[in-house]
């Protein structure tokens, strides 16, 4: 059966959201008006914050502010203590760290332990909403929607951008949510194929592929124009995680491993009624159609085992001629191959996703990306509301952002009287000044992570490191149509608990056969309702019960 439009679970209503964001508070007990000018009752410790912070103000601490911060460290660029980021912000916002830090290799198992140990660094960047209902009830991380209220560059974009209905789909059914997430003005589309354009010209293809099925017959011409040292026309990167996701939306469904399945559950127009992914027709269809790239010889098999270095070697030195890539890479990864081989005739260029069966769609909550959480004991500490001051200017104020991403204007960049920002001489970020002495991030700090939520926030900083390039993908991509959301079905922690019974088990028996159905290590013909009746077998109907329970009692 053809299921329409199965979409991500949402979490709560834009109703709930825009009550949520219109409260108000003040800055005492006495009924003062808050930054948006409403009253409440609530009184935060109030040490080192401004009285009058509010949208455009620059943030500066009353007295020197001391911020316990759980930092991700990144192999390419570790921690320094004397980055321009770090003393600018002691010498400008009175601010520093304490950190905690945490190897990138350990993060994923690192974070939850300290955060389960109770001792809790005031912010703990780099998370996602997805991980929030593990938290939620742990008593350890700060409901921050409480607290929005003191955040008004937050509320501001939140108005002017119209994401209150994205800000719903994080809330849990409590009516909260952990995470301040990082915004988006403009979904951005980064990810999608490479290709060898000067294999692609040889094989007499002449312009690029508007569909799935158009890429295969493309894939097709370049295997029997049997150019010289290529194997595969297509061997992929990332374990297939980013092909996968980019073509699940125009299947009707998703699929990418960790990289776009999120928990299986899927809102089904038709039945009225959630479905999981991993067992639906719309799955099968997308595994039938790179089985069949494998089977003709056309996708090398390896692709979901090989690592990245591999990847990029075959399509560098020719064994491939397409490859999954993102706007950074294009540059920072294939050209460099080409340069460091020698090869000076070689052309990459990233194309724009094509269209599936199901027409040329784009999934839902583009606009929110990781960011971050506070610990509930720092609503205790006296410098709290300077503490949620200081977070509101540095990852949501058109001031913090720029200067998390770009630095100290003069110092690091210059900006003319346009607006356009160019890195000073001598300092280089991904493909701006490759061959400079200095990096933004590896000597300065800044395009950091850990203080820089969804790479910019608003438009034209989101895109102010982007070459001509990529700026033309991006408006290709813009005229795909974005799926609309599903239904809030928010669960309690008690449904949360039984859902996290069954989705491990569900999520590893449709990765385990995504690969083997893809690889031909199983026959999807034969093979597939052995597949979907391991699902069942491992609770996949109960739960499915709990998430339209959920809906149901959301709708209520």
């Amino acid at each position: 059966m053809r299921r329409s439009s199965p979409r991500s679970v949402a979490a709560a209503t834009a109703l709930a959201i825009a009550a949520t964001m219109l409260a108000a508070c003040s800055d005492d007990s006495s009924g003062e008006p808050g930054p948006s000018g409403a009253q409440t009752g609530r009184s935060l410790p109030s040490q080192a914050a401004m009285a009058d912070y509010g949208v455009g103000t620059t943030f500066k601490a009353t007295e020197p502010l001391q911020i316990s911060l759980m930092y991700r460290e990144h192999p390419n660029y570790p921690l320094k203590g004397d980055w321009l980021f770090v003393r600018a912000l002691q010498d400008n916002q009175n601010v520093t760290f304490d950190y905690v830090n945490v190897p990138l290799s350990d993060w994923n198992t690192q974070k939850p332990t300290i955060i389960g140990s109770g001792d809790v660094p005031d912010l703990i960047p780099v998370t996602y909403t997805a991980e929030q209902s593990r938290y939620a009830g742990g008593g350890s991380i700060l409901p921050i929607s409480d607290y929005v209220q003191y955040m008004p560059n937050l509320q501001d974009k939140i108005a002017k951008w119209d994401l209150g209905p994205e800000m719903a789909n994080i809330k849990l059914a409590s009516g909260q949510y952990y995470v301040l997430p990082g915004i988006h003005e403009k979904a951005r589309s980064q990810y999608s194929i490479a290709i060898r354009e000067e294999y692609w010209k040889q094989a007499g293809i002449t312009s690029d592929p508007t569909t799935w099925d158009e890429l295969e017959a493309d894939l097709q011409k370049i295997k029997d124009a049997k150019i010289p040292g290529v194997k595969y026309p297509l061997s992929d990167r990332w374990q297939m995680k980013s092909l996968l996701n980019q073509a699940a939306p125009g299947f009707n469904t998703t699929s990418g491993f960790d990289w776009g399945f999120g928990n299986g559950v899927f809102w089904d127009d038709k039945d009225g009624a959630f479905v999981y992914s991993g067992a639906t027709d719309e799955q099968r269809q997308l595994l039938t159609y790179f089985a069949g790239l494998v089977k003709k010889g056309l996708l090398d098999p390896e692709s979901f085992t090989q690592d990245d270095d591999q990847a990029i070697q075959k399509f560098g030195n020719g064994e491939s001629a397409t490859i999954s890539t993102n706007d950074q890479v294009i540059d920072n990864e294939y050209r460099k191959t080409f340069s460091d081989l020698g090869n000076t005739t070689a052309k990459v260029r990233q194309i724009r996703v094509p269209a599936g069966p199901a027409g040329d769609l784009y999934p839902y909550g583009g606009r929110l990306e990781s960011g971050l959480m506070i610990s509930a004991a720092a609503a205790q500490k006296p410098y709290f509301k300077a503490l949620l001051q200081f977070v509101d200017w540095l990852y949501y104020s058109d001031e913090g952002l720029e200067f998390a991403k770009w630095g100290v204007e003069g110092t690091t960049f210059t900006k003319d009287a346009a607006g356009k920002r160019t890195l000073v001489d001598g300092i280089g970020y991904n493909a701006i000044h490759p061959e400079a002495s200095k990096k933004l991030n590896v000597d300065f700090g800044f395009s950091n992570g850990e203080w820089m939520l969804a790479q910019g926030t608003t438009w034209d900083l989101d895109t102010s490191f982007l070459n001509d390039e990529s700026l033309t993908f991006l408006k290709a991509m813009s005229s795909k149509k974005i799926m609309p959301p599903a239904p809030p079905a928010p669960l309690t922690p008690d449904q949360s608990d039984e859902a996290a019974q069954y989705q491990t088990q569900l999520y590893d028996i449709v990765t385990q056969n995504t690969a083997a159905f893809i690889t031909g290590t199983k026959d999807i013909a034969k093979d597939w309702d052995a597949h979907v009746k391991a699902l069942k077998d491992a609770g996949m109907e109960a739960y499915l019960t709990i998430y339209n329970e959920a809906r149901e009692a959301a709708a209520k």
